[in-house]
């Protein structure tokens, strides 16, 4: 699906991204990363269910479905650069920032080495902004 991104320099150019996405936003405050924490975590809930409702593990209405997930999240990027969103300080674009390498990662495409550590560093950091009620609200809505 993503070439280039199956090369080892792709892979990491997306890990090391998200590593800097998510140290910029442990410097904003408690309450915007709880607002941007909420919008990832709705977000892959979301995108996990639509790949639930496919056949898989790999077929075309799969494939369509998380090519479907990456253009939604790279519009919601360029909606978040058209309100006039800077950089990472920006919730709207840090929430699209992590939300997109979250999805390239869960799309297979960066191989399964970075799948995992991008999961890592992703959840590690929900669950250090999340409360449990959090994550129970956002599952089962």
């Amino acid at each position: 699906m993503f070439g280039w991104l199956k090369k080892k320099s792709g892979a990491s150019l997306i890990i090391s991204d998200t590593e800097k996405t998510l140290n910029e936003v442990r410097k904003l405050t408690e309450a915007v990363q709880r607002v941007i924490a909420m919008s990832v975590y709705k977000e892959i809930v979301h995108s996990l269910r639509q790949i639930e409702g496919t056949p898989g593990p790999s077929s075309p209405e799969r494939d369509q479905v998380i090519r479907d997930q990456l253009n939604r999240a790279k519009a919601a990027r360029h909606r978040a650069l058209s309100r006039g969103a800077k950089n990472l300080a920006d919730p709207d674009w840090a929430a699209t920032a992590i939300i997109e390498s979250w999805l390239m990662a869960n799309s297979g495409a960066l191989g399964r080495e970075a799948f995992d550590r991008i999961t890592d560093l992703t959840m590690s950091w929900l669950r250090s902004v999340l409360r449990d009620s959090d994550f129970e609200e956002i599952e089962q809505s």
